[in-house]
């Protein structure tokens, strides 16, 4: 086969096989009084929005806040139905389910990585208001602003 035309081909599917479905795409990590976990706490948390026409499963995926840690915390199994969404509780690890790191209410980085590595998401967000979150002001879009009513 001529490289020519391989090279572009396979680049071109590579692309498509790198597609993120899972996008993180709402935090609280200054969540004093909005949203209860299943514990009746008010931890902090992360919705994620599934953009594929496929169900994916969450267990796939690992979140960290430190790329040196890439596979800091990986959350139990759950199905997300396409175009679904997903709430994820930080904050206590002493909890099942929950992870076993906070996020920064002064701003921070969280990351959302395949099981090869690979680094699908992520979200740089400044300093945090008490009870507003934080995401991306369509579903799954690449802009950010605060919500003052948060979506749940």
């Amino acid at each position: 086969m001529n490289l020519r035309i391989f090279l572009p081909l396979f680049l071109l599917f590579m692309s498509f096989c790198s597609t993120a479905q899972l996008k993180i795409n709402e935090i609280m990590s200054n969540n004093i009084s909005a949203l209860m976990d299943e514990s009746h706490n008010y931890s902090m948390w992360v919705e994620l929005y599934n953009s594929d026409t496929n169900s994916e499963d969450q267990s796939d995926y690992y979140f960290t806040d430190n790329l040196s840690q890439p596979q800091k915390w990986k959350p139990l199994s759950k199905i997300i139905p396409s175009r679904g969404f997903g709430i994820l509780w930080f904050e206590r690890d002493e909890r099942s389910g929950h992870a076993n790191f906070k996020l920064a209410p002064q701003g921070g980085v969280l990351y959302l990585l395949d099981e090869s590595g690979v680094v699908i998401d992520k979200v740089i967000y400044p300093p945090q208001y008490r009870n507003i979150s934080y995401g991306r002001e369509a579903d799954g879009s690449e802009d950010w602003v605060y919500f003052v009513e948060y979506s749940n």
